[in-house]
Parts: C-alpha cells; sequence; structure tokens
C-alpha cells in the first residue's frame, strides 16, 4: 500500500518536473529564435502574443499619429465590420510588422527587427502587411497636399517641429477622398488592397466622392450641395432629368423676359412718340429743345424721318443748328433728370427680379457643368437644346416686333 502511494507521488512529481522542463525550454528556444532567428528549428517560431501586444502598444503610445496606429485602432474598433476585423491585415504580427517596418529603430520594435532580420528563417516574418507609406514621408505629402489646397480634413492637424500632429493616415484618405490630387497614388494602391476598409470608403452607401478636375465618367459626384450625390443609377437619371428640366426653365425664362422687353420697350415708345406729338403740335417753335424729343431721338422714332401720324421730328442736327448746340450741354442734363424722372417700380423691380433669376439659374448650371461629369454636362447642354428648340421661335418673334417699330 505504501508503495503504490510513493509511486504515485513519484511520478506525479515526475510530471511536474517534466513540464517544468519543457516550459523552460520552450521559453529558452523562443528566445534563442528572437535572438538567433537563422536556426534552422526557428522556421515554424511564432513570437508570443505578449510580445507583439507589448510591441504595438509601446510603438503607439509613443507615437501615436504612426499609420500602422491608425490600423490598429480601425482593426479593434467596435464600429469597424467583421470583414475588416477578420482581415489577414488585421492580425496582429501584421499590426507590429506594419509599425516597425515603418520605424524600425523604435524600442519596441527591439524584438521585431532581432527576430525578423536578413538572416532570418521565421516564416511569420513573410506574414502579409499593408503596403502603407511611411510615416514620416506622409507628413510631408500631406502638408503639401494641404499648402496646394487647403481642405477641412486639413483643419485637423497642426505642425510641431518637422511632423504634422494628426491622424495622419486617416486625414491623408479624407483628402484624397474629398479631391483626387498629386499624392495621392499611394492611397490608390493602398484601396486597390482593402478598398471595403473606412480609409477607402466611409461605409456602405457613404462613399465620397472625388472632385476631378478633368472630364470623367462616373455616377458618384457632388451636385451643388453636399447631400446631392447620386450613388446609382437610379438617382444618376433622376439627377440628369432635373438638370435636363432646369435648363429648358433657363431658355423659358430668356424667352419670357425677352418678350417682356420688348413689350415694355413698345409701350414706353408709344408713350414718349405720343407725349412728343402733343408737344409739338402745342409748341411747334421749340421742338428742338424739347428734352421729350429728345427722349424720342433716342427710341429711334423721330429721326430724319415721319411716324405713322405723318408727322415728321425735326430734330435732325442740320435743322437744330446753331441753337442745338448752345443747349447740348443743358439738353444732357435734362435727358438725365427725364430718365430718373421716369422711374416706374411696377416696371424696374419685375425687371431686375427676372435678370436675378436668370443669372441665378445660368450660375447654377455653369456649376453643374464645372463637375467635369460627362452625363451632367450633357445634360445641361440638352436643357439649352430643347429649350431653344420649344420656345426660341418666340424670342426671334419678340425681337421681330421690338425692331418694326
Amino acid at each position: 500500500m505504501r508503495e503504490s502511494v510513493f509511486d504515485t507521488i513519484l511520478l506525479v512529481a515526475t510530471l511536474v518536473l517534466l513540464l517544468g522542463c519543457h516550459g523552460w525550454v520552450a521559453r529558452a528556444q523562443g528566445s534563442d529564435c528572437i535572438h538567433d532567428p537563422s536556426n534552422v528549428t526557428c522556421t515554424n517560431f511564432t513570437m508570443p502574443s505578449a510580445l507583439v501586444q507589448q510591441g504595438i502598444s509601446g510603438n503607439c503610445q509613443m507615437m501615436p499619429n504612426m499609420v500602422g496606429c491608425t490600423v490598429e485602432r480601425i482593426c479593434t474598433s467596435p464600429d469597424s465590420s467583421r470583414g475588416v476585423t477578420r482581415s489577414p491585415y488585421c492580425a496582429e504580427f501584421s499590426v507590429l510588422k506594419d509599425l516597425c517596418v515603418d520605424m524600425p529603430g523604435m524600442s519596441p520594435c527591439k524584438n521585431y527587427t532581432s527576430m525578423c532580420s536578413n538572416v532570418s528563417v521565421v516564416a511569420e516574418c513573410s506574414m502579409k502587411s499593408l503596403p502603407l507609406p511611411k510615416t514620416m514621408a506622409l507628413s510631408n505629402t500631406v502638408e503639401k497636399m494641404c499648402d496646394a489646397m487647403y481642405m477641412e480634413p486639413c483643419s485637423k492637424c497642426k505642425k510641431q517641429g518637422k511632423m504634422l500632429q494628426c491622424d495622419l493616415l486617416q486625414v491623408y484618405s479624407d483628402l484624397c477622398l474629398s479631391m483626387w490630387m498629386d499624392g495621392c497614388e499611394e492611397w490608390q494602391n493602398l484601396c486597390k488592397v482593402i478598398p471595403d476598409w473606412p480609409l477607402c470608403a466611409s461605409g456602405p452607401g457613404e462613399e465620397m466622392p472625388m472632385m476631378r478636375m478633368y472630364f470623367h465618367n462616373s455616377l458618384l459626384d457632388y451636385v451643388l450641395f453636399k447631400e446631392w450625390v447620386p450613388r446609382n443609377w437610379w438617382q444618376y437619371t433622376l439627377t440628369i432629368i432635373a438638370i435636363i428640366l432646369l435648363g429648358i426653365f433657363y431658355e423659358l425664362l430668356k424667352v419670357g423676359r425677352s418678350i417682356w422687353e420688348g413689350y415694355m420697350s413698345k409701350r414706353r415708345e408709344a408713350e414718349v412718340l405720343g407725349f412728343a406729338i402733343q408737344r409739338q403740335a402745342q409748341f411747334p417753335s421749340s421742338s428742338g429743345r424739347d428734352p421729350l424729343f429728345r427722349a424720342a431721338r433716342t427710341y429711334g422714332s423721330f429721326v430724319g424721318r415721319e411716324d405713322h401720324h405723318g408727322i415728321h421730328s425735326g430734330l435732325d442736327d442740320a435743322d437744330l443748328g446753331h441753337d442745338h448746340k448752345h443747349h447740348h450741354h443743358q439738353s444732357r442734363s435734362s435727358s438725365v433728370w427725364e430718365s430718373i424722372k421716369g422711374w416706374d417700380w411696377k416696371v424696374e423691380i419685375p425687371r431686375a427680379t427676372m435678370a436675378f433669376v436668370e443669372t441665378l439659374i445660368g450660375l447654377v448650371l455653369m456649376l453643374v457643368a464645372m463637375t467635369f461629369n460627362v452625363g451632367l454636362f450633357l445634360a445641361v447642354c440638352a436643357g439649352a437644346f430643347l429649350g431653344s428648340l420649344f420656345f426660341g421661335r418666340f424670342a426671334n418673334f419678340a425681337h421681330m416686333k421690338q425692331g418694326c417699330h
């Protein structure tokens, strides 16, 4: 009985000793593979998770704006999709690799740089990592982009020393999403690898349009307002129709204003003509000095010809002679006074309102064309074509009627 108990105790002690030795050997082997990664027995070695996390947290505490720290924040964010968090680029060693390839001289990268040296045979060192720009170079790139065109994301960065202090990779992404600029090539290469990450899109249905200063075919473009962004063919088609209708209305407004101006011009001419004829009949000897006759000349009703009443204006310079020259300055002052005195708010306010609306719509259509979106540009042209096709003849008629009097 005693012998069996003794044997059991001996067996347990042996197992504990063996397990302890195995752990010590493993730690020794791990330490050897980190410091001597050329050993062929280290091929399948993986860095302990505690050391990996220590390297990541150490780097991001020292320099939280490193591009690898942005990747770490995205990978661990509760707002990130499962597709992002389960990406191989979110594996903890891949993130450590991003950080230490960027700045290998950082002290928390000591274990990584030792294990993944040029002579390393550790397979883990070949793990996939993102094609990220270097932090220092990216700071210079973002600074140049903001100097070239200051946009809202630039306000997040403040320069301290030689580097911008902000989430550089996020700001860089926001700038390139807002408008394609020189320097966005690295962002484009990155987004070819991770197109569904927040760095490359603002989420499902929230992708930000690029502002391209050249003709392009794309559904995604800002149309006048931040909220007006077609994201599918149905929305894009409705946008095209809206722009065409606005263009047609613009042409209709121009024709309507032309007709109205023609009507008001004829009415004004008729009034001046009636007063001038009446004044000539009452004071035939002073007609040459009468401001109403000068107003009639402005409208072309009495220049060296007979009107439809058969009355000659008698306002040619040769007919006015010396008396006309003597009163030339007085006549000009009287014309200005008559113009001011003839101001009618019932006429001028509608005229100014129509000019305002016409200019407003014209500038809106110009801004749409300046998106350089081929579809929207052609929609502006189509609106002008259809508007002129439907209503252009009325404008010509109005000009003809105006020219006949």
